[in-house]
């Protein structure tokens, strides 16, 4: 059953990559970021009351939850969309995913521990991998120079996702240490980032509120209620049925599922170099989860 949940998490997850181009085709994607972390913080809320969980936040630990929230749920999740503007989902949750790797560093610069050789070979195995990906399989597309300049802006937008959630997650490691933890904890997070961004769009002049398609409530729907709620409420189980680092393990799953969407929708050719640099890359994550199992993790399903 443990494993059901595992799998079932990292399909919800990496069939949200590929909805996020339907939101692209409409708004900004601060606008799209804003419309779903506020819908889906609503409902992790009235779920958490219903539930009869605690939602008051003391006033020591709302600016806590909101940076983890603006660096998770608002930066992050902004940077993704950007980078699904300039190259296919699949390929930036495959970078999105060395967000584990990331977070074990931060977490032991933090906590004032040298990184292990695990770490530096985890790390190795994903920058590798994500190097043959993007030189090896798209290597005859970078010669040409507009393909190139729409390759490093997707890919600089992916490591800002990467390296947002890593942060989010480090911040999140420390709140749950401290008792900030739990399904209102994330709610609030999540509103924290959708108002965050709506209130940036607005500043910047964008329309946060217009008649929208019903393509792109339809994506929206399952952004929130798939891709962010049951996602959410599904690593929480996962989390008591086996701890955070072992639930942990969903990152290396969703980029498969994302991958093999991109080929479906996006027309990403299978090729030797994207497979071989997936599976060293997804390596790379397994071998310092495996590691991080004795350590802290914090809340944070992927893209």
């Amino acid at each position: 059953m443990t494993t059901l949940l595992l799998f079932l998490n990292a399909l919800l997850v990496g069939l949200g990559s590929s909805m996020v181009l339907s939101q692209n085709a409409e708004v900004l994607p601060i606008v799209g970021v804003g419309h779903r972390m506020l819908g889906a913080g609503v409902i992790l809320l009235l779920i958490a009351w219903g539930s009869g969980k605690r939602l008051h936040l003391e006033r020591r630990h709302v600016a806590w939850v909101a940076m983890q929230g603006i660096a998770m749920f608002g930066l992050a999740y902004v940077a993704f969309y950007n980078a699904v503007l300039h190259i296919p989902s699949g390929l930036v949750a495959l970078v999105l995913s060395i967000s584990p790797m990331i977070t074990a560093l931060l977490s032991r610069i933090l906590t004032g521990d040298i990184p292990t050789t695990t770490d530096k070979v985890g790390m190795g195995f994903g920058v590798l991998g994500i190097f043959i990906v993007f030189g090896g399989g798209m290597g005859q597309l970078i010669v040409d120079p507009s393909f190139r300049h729409e390759l490093m802006l997707g890919l600089a937008w992916a490591l800002v996702a990467a390296f947002s959630t890593a942060a989010g997650t480090a911040i999140g490691a420390r709140n749950r240490v401290t008792g900030i933890w739990g399904i209102a904890t994330v709610g609030w997070g999540l509103l924290f980032s959708g108002a965050t961004c709506l209130a940036v769009a607005s500043m910047e002049g964008a329309a946060i509120v217009s008649a929208y398609s019903a393509s792109y409530l339809g994506g929206l729907a399952y952004l929130v209620l798939a891709g962010s709620v049951a996602a959410f409420l599904l690593y929480f189980e996962l989390i008591k049925r086996t701890g955070p680092a072992r639930a942990s393990f969903s990152f290396v799953l969703v980029p498969v599922v994302a991958i093999f969407m991109s080929v479906i929708r996006e027309g990403v050719a299978v090729t030797l170099p994207l497979i071989a640099g997936t599976s060293i890359a997804l390596l790379g994550n397994i071998v310092v989860l495996a590691q991080s199992s004795k350590g802290m993790q914090g809340i944070a399903p992927s893209k």
